[in-house]
């Protein structure tokens, strides 16, 4: 077989289309609602998922090293149960 172009490469990887069908994804919600793509957005949408990119960050070093730990995601519900509670309670942080 003939080596591929660094073109052919990009263009045949499954990373460049998801990137693709997400850029037409925003240009569609844009489109369709106006305030979506705003930076106010933007900011909104990262401070609601900056807790998930913490941990997802946290297990890759975990993936790395060579120990996979599936405890985090009880881990995390424990942590928001007891968090609700303390906040129920009036506990002062």
């Amino acid at each position: 077989t003939k080596e591929q172009t660094a073109f052919q490469r990009v263009i045949s990887s499954q990373p460049f289309w998801v990137t693709i069908a997400l850029i037409a994804l925003v240009i569609l919600m844009t489109a369709m609602e106006p305030s979506f793509g705003t930076s106010e957005n933007v900011a909104n949408v990262t401070r609601n998922l900056a807790p998930f990119g913490i941990m997802a960050l946290g297990m890759t070093v975990v993936i790395i090293t060579g120990g996979i730990d599936l405890s985090v995601g009880s881990i995390m519900g424990l942590v928001v149960i007891v968090a609700g509670l303390f906040l129920t309670w009036h506990y002062p942080w």
